[in-house]
């Protein structure tokens, strides 16, 4: 009761000390909460180097990976860029290494700067220290994008775009129909890829080793393109050669066409012996191996005979032993053709003469078959004659 009638009586100063508190306390939200103003608050001051303020202004917010530590003081300008004075809450432990990025909240600006370390280890910044430039990246300024929008846009033909908006709408045409078709048909080309997953990875794994494959014989690709161009470039020059080869190569083709012609037969029967010999040589291949060896070693023998600035010689004059075949000889003046003698063995009996041939080799006792069979005249020739 007492309290209460000294309020009636005094109420007209417990409102205006209400009010009072009212607005100190709103003065203190506003000022620590909105305005982000810590009287209490112990930070330190870090000074970031840029190339440009890319918006930048005072009491923009500084953060860690998005999260906010502190705020920036001023940015001043220098003579190779701008200088910007952060304040940082002291219970922040900021590492010093990274990159600084000036980011924008959104689209309408609200630029502040992010710490985008590589690590969370130290060493972590002091008061006092300074982020060069080098370690600082800013967005492309206004001006910069208008200029580039400006040159893109300059190289844009209003015909070509007229006609592209006509296609478009031509396209179109058929309004959420054809819409629908172009939804379903891409759901069913995934549906499909879907079922053929695994080739699907097998072939972007074989492409990527294509691509690894063309990737190591760039230089190569590189040196086939030069040449492919040095080649264009003699070939355009020789223009007037190729021209006149061009225009001279139908009489020509006629001629060979005539000599072709003239030696149809001829070259039928070439071939024809070539083959024959061609057989001969593949039925002859182990002899021919096993003489190409030996030829080398007998040409290397020769080399032996020279020595000292001189040829060494050594002749033996003792005749060697010879064996008489009996075969025939005919006069080379006769035309026609004779068979040589089927049956043809060496007459020789002397121990000293290594005869060779199947019909020489050791036989047991009552074996006759080394020499002609029976009731053979030695007359014989291969064609019967």
């Amino acid at each position: 009761m007492i309290l209460r009638h000294w309020v009636n009586r005094h109420r007209v100063l417990v409102s205006n000390t209400a009010l009072v508190l009212v607005l100190l306390m709103g003065t203190a939200y506003l000022t620590i909460g909105a305005l982000r103003i810590d009287p209490f608050a112990n930070d330190y001051r870090v000074t970031v180097r840029l190339d440009g303020s890319g918006g930048l202004q005072a009491n923009g917010d500084v953060s860690v990976r998005g999260q906010r530590i502190g705020r920036v003081v001023a940015v001043d300008i220098t003579d190779d860029g701008v200088e910007a004075q952060l304040d940082i809450a002291a219970v922040h432990r900021v590492p010093a290494d990274g990159t600084v990025v000036v980011a924008a909240l959104s689209a309408a600006g609200e630029q502040y700067i992010d710490f985008r370390p590589d690590s969370d280890d130290g060493p972590y910044l002091v008061d006092g220290d300074v982020v060069e430039q080098d370690r600082t990246n800013t967005p492309v300024p206004f001006a910069t994008m208008l200029v580039g929008v400006t040159d893109v846009v300059s190289q844009i033909d209003p015909a070509q775009l007229s006609s592209i908006i006509d296609e478009l709408d031509t396209a179109m045409a058929g309004g959420p129909a054809q819409l629908q078709a172009i939804v379903d048909g891409g759901a069913a080309l995934l549906a499909g890829l879907d079922s053929v997953l695994p080739e699907t990875i097998t072939l972007i794994r074989t492409g990527r080793t294509l691509l690894q494959t063309v990737g190591d014989i760039e230089p190569d690709l590189t040196r086939l393109a030069l040449g492919g161009t040095s080649l264009a470039e003699q070939l355009a020059a020789s223009d007037a050669e190729i021209r006149a080869l061009l225009d001279d190569t139908p009489a020509r083709l006629d001629s060979v066409k005539a000599v072709v012609a003239d030696n149809r037969n001829t070259g039928g029967d070439l071939l024809k012996n070539l083959a024959r010999i061609a057989r001969a040589a593949r039925l002859h291949t182990p002899a021919i191996e096993a003489l190409f060896p030996a030829m080398s070693a007998g040409a290397g023998a020769f080399g032996l005979a020279g020595h000292d600035n001189q040829l060494n010689v050594v002749a033996d004059p003792y005749p060697r032993p010879t064996c008489d075949y009996l075969n025939p000889t005919v006069s080379p003046s006769i035309a026609a053709m004779t068979p040589p003698l089927k049956y043809m063995y060496c007459n020789s009996t002397d121990p000293g003469i290594q005869v060779r041939g199947a019909q020489n080799v050791p036989r047991p006792p009552g074996d006759d078959t080394g020499g002609p069979p029976a009731g053979s005249t030695g007359k014989e020739r291969v064609a019967g004659g």
